[in-house]
């Protein structure tokens, strides 16, 4: 009898049918079984044994030609966004083939590609190929708006972002920056993006004068979307997370104390606590072992012995 209500594995598609543990093989055991598979490519079409991750799924997909400066080369994205968009897709269709469950009875076999939800990410740019336009280079700025980019601040490495969406953002940008830009001739957008270096130019020139977050204060209070550019060590520090408690301290028995993400979002009637670290590797593997499959200690201790299951001590 299998207990769990759903199976999730990322493997390239011929691995659990290797291991005897496909949707068939376990929908036999289970009938109501939600079984949700995500690989690079699905488990059709000829990459489909194909092995992948974020930085390639991103590349194949089209996202690294997407951000690039003008007349530049493509930019590899760095920080792999197609691995938390699949696993968020992997969990709203978990959860919408057990709704199903409970109103049907009946289990799912899902299959999923990287490489899909990836492409699908690209939506405006693939109207945009079939309509024989070009992609923009834009790297920093915005395509829709102007200015919009990331200007240098007072300090060693410091910057901002700024965006303005509309023409009274600009008024309201102009406003605190002067001459020349509250002059004539940048009101309405075509000339903005028309003129977006002559802009921004001036706009890097007037930045370095301040300090980042003194500024970031200044343009908001105006009405002004802009934003520190934070080092990762900033956030540690940062005063909005403390106040939200964003920041969990905990304690692994390997690494010590540090801080882990919080959560996102606060219940008014709960209480969310995170009070356990992160597992050692295999640090349960004895645990489940008996409990789950009812192997005594000797064929444990075989197992650990033989390297088929381990635990770090």
């Amino acid at each position: 009898m299998v207990e769990a209500d759903v199976v999730a594995e990322n493997y390239t598609p011929r691995v659990m049918r290797q291991f005897g543990l496909d949707y068939d093989a376990l929908a036999r055991l289970r009938p109501d079984l939600v079984m949700v598979s995500f690989s690079g490519f699905g488990k059709s079409g000829y990459l489909s044994e194909m092995k992948a991750n974020g930085s390639s799924i991103e590349a194949l997909a089209g996202w690294d030609f997407l951000h690039r400066y003008p007349g530049g080369p493509p930019v590899l994205m760095g920080f792999y966004q197609a691995d938390p968009i699949c696993g968020l897709q992997m969990a709203a269709l978990t959860l919408a083939a057990l709704i199903r469950r409970e109103r049907t009875g009946e289990g799912e076999a899902i299959d999923g590609a990287m490489f899909d939800a990836a492409v699908g990410y690209l939506g405006d740019a693939l109207l945009a190929a079939q309509l024989e336009c070009e992609a923009p280079q834009v790297g920093n700025r915005n395509p829709d708006n102007a200015p919009a980019g990331v200007y240098p601040a007072k300090g060693d490495d410091r910057w901002i972002a700024i965006e303005v969406p509309d023409d009274a953002t600009w008024r309201a940008l102009a406003a605190v920056v002067g001459a020349p830009l509250d002059g004539p001739g940048f009101d309405a957008l075509a000339a903005r993006r028309a003129a977006h270096d002559r802009i921004d130019a001036h706009l890097a020139a007037w930045t370095q004068g301040f300090e980042a977050d003194e500024l970031m204060r200044r343009l908001q209070a105006a009405g002004v979307p802009a934003g520190v550019v934070r080092g990762q060590a900033e956030a540690l520090a940062d005063p909005q997370l403390a106040a939200t408690g964003w920041f969990k301290t905990m304690t692994h028995p390997d690494l010590g104390s540090h801080q882990y993400n919080g959560f996102p979002w606060r219940f008014a009637s709960r209480r969310l606590v995170a009070a356990l670290p992160p597992p050692r590797l295999g640090e349960h593997s004895a645990l489940l072992l008996h409990e789950k499959l009812g192997l005594d200690q000797l064929e444990i201790d075989a197992l650990m012995a033989k390297a088929v299951s381990g635990a770090v001590l």
